[in-house]
């Protein structure tokens, strides 16, 4: 069995894990602890998947692993370009900084929210 599975595994049985420099800590419930004693007896490869970074996710187990920072920006990098949009971006007419809605475009009149909402005229 591969290290990131039998730790998926022992987490979905609710067992805690935790790494404090070469020492690795295991707590849960009693019933778990055949899963325990495999974390110890492969103590060396769980800290190195416990303190190695990368996002991956614990497949079969029903669980996956929180990939907010962990590696990934908090905030998209760039706009994503024009060629891969759905339609194309119009600028309101009104303060040319903000994108108009295409399904708010009629209510607003061609201009965005902000500047519907504050009675801007285009």
């Amino acid at each position: 069995m591969e290290v990131l599975v039998l730790i998926g595994e022992a987490r979905a049985a609710g067992l805690a894990i935790e790494v404090e420099g070469d020492t690795l800590i295991v707590s849960g419930p009693s019933h778990a602890a055949p899963l325990a004693q495999q974390l110890g007896q492969r103590k060396a490869e769980v800290i190195a998947a416990i303190t190695n970074r990368a996002p991956y996710a614990c497949y079969g187990s029903g669980r996956s692993r929180r990939l907010i920072g962990r590696g990934f920006p908090s905030t998209p990098s760039a706009e994503p370009p024009p060629s891969i949009l759905a339609s194309t971006r119009i600028s309101c007419p009104a303060c040319g900084q903000r994108p108009v809605l295409p399904e708010l475009r009629r209510l607003t009149n061609g201009t965005c929210f902000d500047c519907w909402r504050g009675g801007a005229q285009p």
